[in-house]
C-alpha cells in the first residue's frame, strides 16, 4: 500500500491447466473492497485505490487446483 493505492501480486505460475482464477481484497471489517477474475494468460495481480477509512487489508487468491489462500492482514 502506497499513496492510497494497493497492489497484490501472487507468486504463482499461470498455465492452462493450473492458474490463479481470482484475486480479491477485504478490509478489516471483512468487506470485499476490490477483486479481479483472471484467465491463464493474465498476470496474477490486483491493483486498486484503497477506499477512504480503510486501514487494514487482507489479500485472498483462488487457484483452480488448490482452493483459497489468504495473507496475514496488512495494516497501514
Amino acid at each position: 500500500v502506497e499513496n492510497g493505492k494497493a497492489k497484490i501480486t501472487v507468486p504463482h505460475g499461470m498455465a492452462d491447466e493450473h492458474w490463479i482464477n481470482y484475486v480479491w481484497a477485504k478490509d478489516g471489517a471483512g468487506k470485499v473492497i476490490a477483486s479481479v477474475e483472471l484467465k491463464p494468460t493474465d498476470t496474477p495481480t490486483l491493483e486498486f485505490d484503497v477506499p477512504d477509512g480503510v486501514s487494514s487489508i487482507t489479500a485472498f487468491e483462488s487457484c483452480n487446483l488448490h482452493s483459497v489462500w489468504q495473507s496475514e492482514p496488512v495494516s497501514f
